[in-house]
């Protein structure tokens, strides 16, 4: 079934693959070169707005106001860059200055890095992607359910191992087992739902409704993608002013900074995974279109759309749950603002699904054959995905993947391989020779291209900038670790002694 070459047993093996052959990268069909900037900038708000926005009004409330807004303004500067400089060295592989060969996410990492750095590249590339569809998918399911309820009466799900006398058995729940709750989430709240394992009708439907679309291209999906981007202006309309309206009768409560920090880097940073799918796009992107152009203004109106949808919603409603979209589905909330909660979880989070699905098979696609990378990219996510329907898995999915996952490929890998592609890694003695090089390096012209991803007074230091930048990147991955891992020592310490 793979067709997995020998150069792959020679990497097992412990040996490095020799140079590729740069004719073997195929060319790009002009005729699947179709979007234009207008479609590009309407399929990367929907890529950068994805699931984690509704954990943000939470994480304002939990965290404060401050770090938040001051994580999400300058980490999605950083990203936008990062996503730029990813750019920049994929017009650098050999015939690829107008993006007119299919570059697919590894490929530069095996060509200036090295065999094991593209099989590393690979496997985080397909878990990113599993990721961003699983936690998409049981947003939009859980807001579906909680839909069903109130349209219905109730929703259904097919309990899992809930006992071993029982191992499969179906349950109903409905808004009553909310009771005086403010926080509701579906099959989770109650008294007698105590946090199994389920597979519920809302999933299922999501599920029928969108892995036709996963089996497609981002071009058949486009339609999809307008709606988004036109639903989530409108969704922010709604809820911003739902909780203006809040805030005006109740007034706003929000601390500028609260001693709980655990989770804000990771959910902060899995709102900034774009930059790992930008290879996709950049081989179905018009050439004339200038990524730069495009990046840099749709990563400002989404950091903007991040700060002001947690900002004014976690000052305003209490009660939140880390998926705000169960709350505005709620019963007592506006119908207004309980149809902008299904607008939102369909159209803009469900639109990101089939692009996440379509990136993975391809990426796979590179070292498998058809069908196992259809299987792996388009049909696994959705195999796994209701394992992490309850708010603990979704949240500790979300922060980790973050933290562990989106930080070094989104943020980290894009200079690193810019580094790599002005000075090969491959061709040096040692890596902290090779890192030395760049922090002193000054360049005696400006080799920029129309996609530079510095302004002209800076790119004679690119190569120090970018040194430093990866320093910076691993210093807080650093920080974060032992961040998480206190919270974990004091949380298992706290159940220890009962608290």
């Amino acid at each position: 079934m793979m067709k997995i070459s020998t150069s792959m047993d020679r990497l097992l093996g412990g040996r490095e693959r020799p140079r590729d052959n740069y004719d073997s990268i195929p060319n790009e069909n002009e005729t699947s070169q179709t979007l234009d900037e207008r479609d590009s900038m309407v399929v990367f708000v929907n890529a950068i707005i994805g699931p984690g926005v509704v954990a943000l009004p939470k994480l304002y409330q939990v965290s404060g106001w401050l770090f938040p807004t001051i994580l999400l303004t300058a980490g999605g500067a950083l990203a936008a860059l990062a996503t730029v400089v990813r750019c920049e060295t994929v017009a650098l592989m050999p015939g690829n200055a107008e993006f007119t060969k299919k570059v697919e996410f590894g490929a530069p990492f095996r060509e200036w890095i090295g065999e094991r750095a593209y099989v590393a590249s690979h496997v985080g590339f397909y878990l990113a992607a599993v990721i961003q569809v699983v936690s998409s998918v049981t947003t939009v399911a859980s807001t579906t359910d909680t839909a069903l309820a109130y349209a219905f009466g109730r929703s259904y799900g097919v309990f899992v191992f809930d006992s071993w006398a029982e191992p499969l058995r179906l349950r109903s729940w409905s808004l009553d087992h909310c009771g005086q709750r403010a926080s509701c989430q579906p099959f989770f709240t109650g008294e007698d739902f105590h946090g199994e394992i389920v597979l519920t009708l809302g999933y299922a439907l999501t599920a029928a409704a969108l892995v036709p679309f996963c089996l497609t291209d981002i071009r058949a999906s486009l339609g999809l993608q307008y709606a988004s981007a036109a639903a989530c202006l409108a969704c922010l309309v709604v809820f911003a002013g739902h909780g203006l309206l809040r805030a005006a009768t109740e007034g706003f409560a929000l601390r500028a900074a609260s001693g709980s920090q655990d989770k804000t880097s990771g959910l902060v940073l899995f709102n900034l995974m774009y930059g790992i799918f930008i290879s996709t796009w950049l081989n179905e992107k018009k050439p004339d279109v200038r990524a730069s152009r495009v990046v840099y203004s749709t990563a400002a109106l989404s950091t903007a759309f991040f700060v002001v949808f947690g900002l004014v919603c976690g000052a305003a409603l209490e009660g939140l749950d880390w998926n705000a979209l169960t709350y505005f589905a709620e019963k007592g909330t506006p119908w207004a603002v309980r149809s902008a909660a299904l607008a939102f979880g369909w159209l803009v989070i469900a639109s990101g699904v089939p692009v996440s699905c379509v990136m993975a098979t391809r990426n796979l696609a590179t070292e498998l054959d058809e069908r196992a990378a259809l299987a792996l990219g388009a049909g696994a996510p959705w195999a796994v995905g209701w394992l992490f329907m309850s708010p603990k898995a979704f949240t500790l999915l979300v922060s980790m993947s973050g933290a562990m996952l989106v930080a070094p490929l989104a943020l980290a890998a894009p200079f690193a391989l810019r580094l790599a592609a002005d000075r090969p890694l491959r061709d040096e003695a040692s890596v902290a020779a090779w890192f030395r090089g760049h922090l002193t390096h000054v360049a005696d012209f400006d080799d920029a291209g129309p996609d530079d991803a510095l302004p002209a007074a800076l790119r004679r230091r690119r190569r120090p900038i970018y040194a430093g930048l990866v320093l910076f990147v691993g210093a807080c991955l650093a920080a974060m670790a032992a961040l998480m891992a206190l919270a974990a020592t004091r949380g298992a310490s706290a159940k220890a002694y009962g608290h």
